[in-house]
């Protein structure tokens, strides 16, 4: 029997790909203490170096923005976005090195993020 806090959620999410290697990432996150129930989906762009780490940074720190969030907290998805994009630049920044000479840095690690919060009376996208 549910508690009076459990979370029912109409969210699912799941990746594939006909490549040798998938570069988008997901993720659902359950936080019950701020009634929410995410879904994250990062799209790596398949002409962009690295696309796959680019996917994950940006779904694992929007994953952990909405993981923190407490009790009475509002969602605010543009702090979410912004603080995926901040670790993006910093990820960037840390593996310039690892990027060929022939790659014009501003076209790795390229991804499209999108993230859909349902909360007990709202479903944000």
């Amino acid at each position: 029997m549910p508690t009076k806090n459990a979370i029912t959620t109409i969210l699912a999410v799941a990746s594939i790909s006909n490549k040798d290697k998938n570069q988008d990432s997901c993720a659902v996150v359950q936080n019950e203490e701020a009634s929410l129930t995410a879904m994250i989906v990062a799209d790596g762009i398949g002409s962009h170096f690295a696309a796959e780490q680019g996917s994950h940074v940006v779904t694992e720190s929007a994953a952990s923005t909405l993981a923190e969030l407490g009790k009475g907290s509002p969602v605010d998805l543009e702090d979410v976005f912004r603080k995926a994009h901040t670790h993006l630049k910093k990820h960037v920044d840390d593996h310039a090195e690892e990027i060929p000479a022939d790659v014009d840095w501003a076209n790795a690690f390229g991804t499209t993020l999108l993230c859909a919060v349902e909360t007990r009376r709202h479903l944000l996208l």
